[in-house]
């Protein structure tokens, strides 16, 4: 058999000599370093660098044609202090309205709550109440007016006759009287009004003149509104 030929490396053959191989540095050297365009050099350690430009500022604005004025402060001036006792500066009082004080209002609301408060309470303590009796008298007949009253059988009935209230018992707990004045019906009937001031009873019996009592229990009044209606005539 031939001998196998021998191995050479590339770097022996002589056609790849010097192409395309990167020369090696040599052992312990510092490889170059690669160079950059536009570098900014650095400043020394300790030098102030210098400071950019801003240029000029704008024109400051105006006010009615007046420069603007920036704000100041006003400025104190010092004063000597004033003599122990009387005082440094002086105050005007702020002038009041004319009228009648706050206070005096509310005094005279309070009044008029307590009077109205002893009323109610003394109408409850005395347990009475306002009756209001509404007397008729009716003379087709005759001529009926409320100053003079009637005339013939009921000439008894006019402004002055009384008018009683009594309670259960017989006890007379409240009366009054026809007024002079009254509410005229076509000349022939008038109708009397009056209050009268009763006390708390269950039984309340009204009486005009002695014409006869109506009699009339607490329920029966509290129902009418203790308003009643009576009368004589036809």
């Amino acid at each position: 058999m031939p001998p196998a030929p021998e191995r050479t490396s590339v770097n022996d053959d002589p056609r790849f000599q010097g192409a395309n191989q990167t020369p090696q540095p040599e052992y312990g050297a510092q490889p170059p370093q690669p160079q950059y365009r536009s570098q900014t050099p650095q400043p020394e350690y300790g030098v102030q660098p210098p400071q950019p430009s801003y240029g000029s500022h704008p024109p400051l604005p105006s006010y009615d044609g007046q420069p603007w004025q920036p704000l100041t402060a006003p400025s104190a001036t010092w004063q000597p202090a004033a003599p122990f006792g009387q005082p440094t500066q002086s105050f005007d009082r702020p002038k009041t309205r004319k009228g009648i004080p706050r206070w005096a209002i509310i005094a005279a609301g309070l009044a008029i709550v307590v009077v109205v408060a002893l009323i109610v309470i003394n109408e409850i303590a005395n347990g009475k109440q306002v009756l209001t009796v509404k007397y008729r008298l009716i003379d087709i007949t005759g001529v009926v007016t409320c100053e003079d009253g009637g005339s013939g059988g009921y000439d008894d009935i006019g402004p002055g006759m009384p008018v009683t209230v009594r309670d259960q018992d017989g006890k007379i707990i409240g009366s009054s009287s026809l007024p002079d004045t009254g509410e005229e019906i076509e000349n022939h009937a008038c109708e009397w009004t009056m209050p009268i001031e009763v006390e708390d009873a269950e039984q309340y019996a009204v009486e005009g003149g002695h014409r006869g009592a109506v009699t009339y229990s607490r329920e029966q009044l509290e129902g009418k509104d203790w308003t009643v209606m009576m009368g004589v005539g036809g």
